[in-house]
Parts: C-alpha cells; structure tokens; sequence
C-alpha cells in the first residue's frame, strides 16, 4: 500500500510539475499572449450577491476557450447547464496601437442580442477591463491566475470609480487543457435552441457546417484567384452564428473568424470580423436585405460612430450556395463602389 502511495504521489507531483512548465510567469509573457491561460476547459462556480450583501453558490456551469485566428484572439464560448440559462460568447484580442486587450461580448436574452465592448490590460498578473462613459463604468477583472484556477468577477460604478459595486463572481477550475471543437451544426452553448427566433435571426442561420469554393481578390491592377473553406455553427442557443475562414492562394493563407447575428437594439443584422494579421482588429458590418434581393452589410467606425466605405454582398438565393462580394469606395461624398473580392462557396455533404 505505501508504494502505491508513493507512486501516486511520484505521478501527481510529475503532472503538476509537466503542468507549471506549460504555464509561464503571467509576468513575462509577450502582451498579445497574455490571455493563453485561459485556453482549455473549466467548470465554473458563479457566485451572486444577494440583497443581504452575502455571496451564494447559485450556478454552475462549463466554459471553454479557444485559441483562434493562430494565435491571433482568444474565443470563450460560456454555457449555463440549465437548457435555458445563460450563455455567453467573448472574443479577445491586443490592440498593438492602443496597446490595450480588446473584449468583444454577446450574452443574449430573449429575441436580444448584441456585441459590446470592454478594454483594458494585465498588470502585476491582474487584467482590468472597462466599459462605459463618463462616471458611470463597468469593470471586468481577472486574478488569482495558476494554471488549475482563475477567479473573474464584475463591478460597477456611477461615481467615476469612488465607489463600486459587485454582483457576480465566477470562479474556474481546470478540467482539460484543450478543448474540444464542437461538431456538427451546433456548437456549445446551443442546448434546446429557440432562444432566439425573430426573423432577422433567420438569414445566417444555415450558413452552419462544411463549405469550399473560390476566391479571388483585387491585388494592385490584377486579381489572385485562391481556394476558400469555411465551417461553422451556431451557438447561444440559436441567437448567433459563429463563421472560420482560411483562404489560401498559393503558399499564402489568411484566416479570417466572424459572429453572425441579428442586433435586436439596432434592428439590422449584424457580422463582427476579426483577420490573422498582428494588426487586425474586429470590423463591424450591419445592414439588411437590398432592394435586388441581397443582403447588403455596411461597415460601421466604432471610434468615429459612423459608416465607412467597405461593404459585404450576400446572395443566398440558392440553397446550398451563398456567393459573397465584397466592395470599397474612396470617396465618402460620391461613393463609387468598385468589387474588391469575391467568394463563392457550396455546402459539402
């Protein structure tokens, strides 16, 4: 009996040590890595205060996160395990210009839906990330960081910071270091579906599963022409549409991830796109169903709060097709479109 306690504890101390050396020092790590921690998955204790101010075990759920885009972002994908509870989507990134991590989020409600923001840093192993204008600001935190563990929690203020006040608490525990993708149409956080069943959530909704086609792009005064794959599935039990994209031509490859839905708050469709490059950041397009029957997406300046000259064309008029073109304009007085790429892509059985 005592060898076999010996060799247990031989075993475990080897995977704890294999473990440390797979985490590095949160301290050093290069900006844009900062959140590879949280690759894996986690069974998750949310904690809520409660009207007394004392803090309760009132839900238990999984999370798993991924690395995207080769490193380029980081996806969280959150599931309540009540079929109707919550369910969350993040995607995150550093910002090099701004030297700030980016937190794109939808944690949809009924027939609600739509992604916002936070930004923010890791300092002495701590990430602070904010939301909001003038006094009133929202704060996500992140600490007690190890490679077993993490604690998040919320807060908020309506006096510049002098004051805030907590609701909820998540605390992770690891159960895998990698997470498995899911397969199929239906991805983690679906459940039952139906939370989501406006018509507007309709129109990407099939664009789930296995597709190839063709691609070509404008490069200077010719164009390359390039092979294009794309899978997908739906998550927050059918409110939004999750799309990973690589095109390739020749040597070269680029991946591009994007959320697709229907941003009840603005009544337009909705499709937030990040690329692979360093100095990529998520594009936000909203728009609607064209006079000719395709549906035209606008990309909107979030800094600027207003629309710039970049559009998508989608024609979905065949089942099992969907052809996408994309057109840029130079002049923001009198917009003359010129097609820039266009991808035609088929359903694979």
């Amino acid at each position: 009996m005592k060898r076999v306690s010996i060799l247990s504890l031989l075993i475990l101390l080897l995977s704890s040590s294999l473990l440390q050396a797979q985490f590095p020092n949160q301290l050093t790590l290069p900006k844009d890595r900062e959140f590879d921690f949280w690759i894996g998955e986690w069974d998750v204790n949310l904690r809520i205060q409660q009207p007394d101010k004392q803090w309760k075990d009132q839900i238990k759920s999984k999370a798993k996160i991924y690395s995207v885009n080769d490193g380029r972002a980081i996806l969280e994908l959150w599931n309540d395990q009540r079929p109707q509870g919550i369910k969350g989507f993040s995607l995150r990134y550093y910002d090099f210009t701004r030297e700030k991590w980016v937190l794109w989020l939808n944690w949809p409600g009924r027939n609600s839906s739509g992604l916002s923001s936070l930004s923010g840093e890791f300092r002495h192993g701590r990430g602070e990330f904010f939301a909001g204008q003038g006094d009133t600001l929202t704060r996500y935190s992140f600490s007690d960081i190890s490679p077993y563990y993490l604690r998040w929690d919320d807060a908020f203020t309506k006096d510049g910071g002098k004051t805030w006040t907590h609701g909820w608490i998540m605390e992770f525990t690891r159960t895998r270091q990698t997470p498995d993708w899911p397969e199929g149409t239906k991805g983690h956080t679906y459940d039952q579906g139906g939370r989501c069943n406006l018509p507007g959530f309709d129109v990407f909704r099939s664009f789930t599963g296995d597709w190839e086609g063709e691609v070509k792009k404008r490069d200077g005064n010719s164009w390359k022409t390039g092979q294009a794959r794309l899978n997908g599935f739906e998550v927050l039990n059918g409110c939004a549409v999750l799309n990973f994209m690589t095109e390739t031509y020749g040597e070269e490859s680029t991946k591009e991830f994007s959320i697709k839905s229907f941003n009840s708050y603005a009544q337009k469709l909705e499709d937030g796109r990040l690329g692979s490059g360093k100095n990529d950041l998520l594009r936000r397009y909203y728009g609607g169903l064209s006079e000719n029957g395709i549906y035209t997406l606008t990309e909107f300046d979030e800094r600027n709060e207003q629309e710039i000259l970049r559009k998508y064309e989608w024609d979905l008029s065949k089942e099992g097709e969907v052809s996408v073109t994309v057109k840029e304009a130079s002049d923001p007085q009198n917009p003359s479109w010129s097609k820039v790429k266009e991808v035609k892509l088929r359903r694979q059985q």
